[in-house]
């Protein structure tokens, strides 16, 4: 099971990794070089557990997180300067798994786009 929840655990520290370099260079107004080569190794370790986790599983693992972390990326997730990376952070904090919050059977895969797009069209068509 460890080797499950690994991807899910490395894309939720990644979450937070984003959200603490914005706030430091939105306070210090300068590029936080040293916190962007700590993102990078985390960035690298967690396609390696992605993938590996791809290979296994079948499906691209969600962030998984606790509350407390949640909450911090949820109060802060508009302080990446940059758009893409503020709507990445909201994409995959809707998408998270928190734990202590998530039921029991519920999957640590994210649902794929193209079920997402079938699951709203079932919906639209329902409420005709």
């Amino acid at each position: 099971m460890a080797q499950r929840i690994n991807a899910g655990i490395w894309r939720g520290q990644y979450l937070i990794k984003l959200v603490q370099i914005g706030l430091k260079e939105r306070e210090t107004g300068q590029n936080a070089e040293a916190e962007r080569a700590d993102l990078q190794l985390t960035m690298y370790q967690m396609r390696e557990a992605e993938n590996s986790h791809v290979k296994t599983y079948g499906g691209q693992p969600r962030a998984i997180v606790t509350k407390e972390e949640r909450d911090f990326i949820a109060q802060h997730q508009d302080a990446p300067m940059q758009p893409f990376t503020r709507e990445l952070i909201k994409k995959e904090l809707a998408q998270a798994y928190v734990i202590g919050e998530a039921r029991a059977g519920e999957r640590l895969e994210k649902e794929p786009e193209r079920e997402k797009e079938r699951t709203r069209e079932r919906g639209f068509e329902r409420s005709r």
